[in-house]
């Protein structure tokens, strides 16, 4: 049940609403089976009982582990598009091995429900590390708890309860972030549900075995709770409190079910179809996340045929995993007896072997992609060919402040690079993907060149960026970098999207990013940034709005992603005075505002993005975006000689006969 409504959920949400309660169901599961399994187990030498506790849990998870991840990993290597996107795909397979890939994702992505999450074909192992931590922790507890003193034993509950409690409080003191999430600090309480079930479940739930009618009643608002937490559960409030409720139906169910209390769920639960989904639920597990997030990346546009593919897809990788991998080696490792020396030495080979293959995928990951992005040259504005034209040695430095980033890119041993302007390059993830024409404009035309970039946070700020503290302390630290630099013969370029997005990189739904023409709060958030800004003395220069794309380049420019259900949602091309229109009012108040001041003007790289009648991201073969908004390398390189020209205004020095770029 829990390992299947994870699947449902993650196939199609609309199958089962809060089906990621699953893993909180098996957490408590997971509680209760290890503590059942050791309960008889810790009478000798606390290092035998190690031994042998760790022993069968290696056997339980690693071999599966390996191969699962092993086999995606080259997947990934060969087919996954060789963008930042797809930086931590490997990297966290190699955390799954070690067990800490939830400990990566916490760090990385923030939240579970994110797009680098929702296509990361590792993601949803966070929940064996969590597991695997807890396996760590667990050992010292249960020799206490099940020590034949007394007193040992009842301070093994007394940690065991404390330790449960804390928690809980934790994860309401953490609040519903990653951290309530991923970390084991905040799921412990689900294992230790279990753990206190199993001591207490007899005497707790036989009494109901005399009581036929109140043990109806019990089940029925255990199965009850259960289906509110798979399918009415509030999101807004998980994992706290809304965890809570799956958790304490399972721990009836479970209860309920070991003392022969669980009637028609008993019965469907010992049902064969259910057993044997019970048997090869591990290695579903394992693939059913794999296949989906593959789905997701090339899957066909036929939504059915997709989920069928899904379904078809997962149970038979499952099915022989379970019979050529997992029975194979659980069953080999029941019949033999291990030395610790010659288990540790195994378990080290396998352990080494495996990130070893993981990680050699990831070195070579450049060459052996078989994506048309594997040419970081063309797609990434990061990437600076190493025989880049030029005129300049250039080096460049950041420097991180409030979650953004300065860089510093500058010239050397140029010929008349005196006198030269400053070009300050200012604003959200935009002013980052010009990083490439800064290069190319301090190569070619010894400039000095800042750019001073933070995701999502306008120089001009939106309501949104103004409400954020993070972004009003980044355009802060701005704006007193600039009116401690900025000289009069310099260039401000403010750059950012402003524009509603068709949609983003990984959805198909239209994105919610707010048109800032219509915002009735701009009129009185623009003008105090302009001013700050005019006292610079510097010339300003406005971004006129580029082209946006209805589908990203970097996902459908492969063979086996064109016809992927994310690129069929609209043509490659599209009328270009569509364009042209979403943009006009911006572009009206942009105008408006140069009118007003002096020294300030907008630059418009439309015309050179978008040639003819109609727009796509792809010009001749090369693409002149990596997403739907974002310039790539190649899109950088067309504006370099119109950037110089009309904001810079200044022509290309006398060549020398060198370059380098370091």
């Amino acid at each position: 049940m829990a390992v299947g409504s994870v699947i449902l959920y993650h196939v199609n949400p609309r199958f089962c609403p809060s089906g990621f309660v699953g893993v909180d169901i098996f957490f408590v599961i997971s509680g209760f089976v290890v503590a059942r399994s050791v309960s008889k187990e810790t009478c000798g030498a606390f290092s035998s009982f190690l031994f042998d506790f760790y022993k069968r849990r290696f056997f339980r998870i690693y071999p599966v582990l390996a191969f699962v991840v092993s086999s995606t990993a080259f997947f990934a290597a060969i087919l996954l598009p060789s963008v930042p996107d797809t930086n931590y795909v490997l990297p966290t397979g190699i955390a799954s091995l070690l067990g800490i890939s939830n400990v990566l994702l916490y760090s990385i992505s923030g939240d579970y429900f994110s797009d680098i999450a929702q296509f990361n074909l590792f993601t949803h192992t966070w929940s064996l590390g969590v597991e695997e931590q807890f396996y760590l922790i667990f050992p010292s507890i249960a020799v206490l708890i099940f020590s034949h003193r007394v007193l040992r034993s009842r301070t093994g509950v007394v940690i065991l309860v404390a330790g449960t409690i804390l928690s809980f409080a934790t994860l309401g003191f953490v609040g519903n972030g990653a951290a309530g999430f991923y970390l084991v600090v905040t799921r412990f309480w689900e294992f230790g549900l279990g753990v206190l079930l199993f001591l207490s479940y007899v005497p707790a739930f036989r009494i109901l075995l005399h009581h036929r009618h109140l043990s109806a009643v019990v089940t029925g608002a255990a199965l009850g709770l259960l289906g509110y937490s798979l399918l009415g559960l509030d999101e807004a409030l998980f994992p706290f409190p809304s965890a809570l409720a799956p958790a304490l139906a399972a721990v009836i169910l479970i209860g309920l079910i070991a003392t022969g209390n669980g009637g028609a769920a008993g019965r469907f639960l010992s049902w064969y179809p259910v057993v044997w989904v019970g048997q090869i639920s591990y290695p579903l597990y394992l693939w059913h996340w794999v296949v989906v997030v593959a789905i997701r990346w090339f899957g066909p546009a036929d939504p059915f045929l997709g989920i069928m593919l899904t379904f078809v897809v997962t149970f038979a990788l499952a099915a022989t995993t379970h019979y050529l991998v997992e029975r194979p080696i659980r069953s080999w490792a029941r019949q033999r007896s291990f030395r610790a020396a010659s288990l540790l030495a195994g378990a080290a080979l396998m352990l080494g072997g495996s990130v070893a293959i993981v990680g050699t995928l990831m070195l070579l990951a450049p060459r052996l992609a078989l994506s048309i992005t594997a040419d970081r040259t063309v797609w990434r504005t990061t990437a600076i060919p190493s025989a880049a034209s030029g005129d300049c040695d250039t080096a460049s430095s950041t420097v991180w402040t409030h979650g953004g980033r300065f860089i510093t890119i500058a010239p050397s041993g140029c010929i008349g690079e005196e006198g030269r302007p400053r070009l300050f390059i200012a604003g959200d993830s935009h002013a980052g993907a010009y990083f490439r024409l800064g290069q190319r404009l301090a190569a070619r035309y010894g400039v000095s060149v800042v750019v001073m970039t933070k995701a999502g946070c306008r120089t001009l700020p939106n309501v949104v960026d103004n409400a954020d503290p993070a972004c009003r302390n980044f355009r802060s630290a701005v704006l007193a970098r600039l009116q401690k630099e900025a000289r009069p013969q310099d260039r401000i370029f403010i750059t950012a999207l402003y524009l509603p997005r068709y949609r983003t990189t990984f959805r198909n739904a239209p994105d919610a990013v707010r048109n800032v023409a219509s915002d009735e709060g701009m009129p009185s958030l623009w003008p105090p940034v302009l001013s700050q800004l005019l006292q610079t003395g510097a010339h300003i220069v406005f971004e006129a709005p580029k082209p946006l794309l209805k589908t990203a380049p970097f996902r459908c420019s492969d063979p086996w992603t064109i016809t992927s259900a994310y690129c069929s949602l609209a043509p490659p091309a599209f009328d270009k005075s569509e364009l042209l229109s979403m943009r006009e009012p911006l572009l009206r108040k942009l105008q408006s505002l140069v009118a007003e001041q002096s020294r300030t003007a907008i630059w418009d790289p439309f015309p050179l993005l978008c040639r003819s009648d109609t727009c796509s991201g792809i010009e001749g073969g090369q693409p002149l975006f990596y997403d739907t908004d974002h310039l790539s390398g190649y899109g950088n390189d067309i504006l370099v000689e119109s950037f110089a020209r009309d904001v810079l205004d200044i022509s290309p020095l006398t060549k020398t006969p060198e370059v380098s770029v370091r």
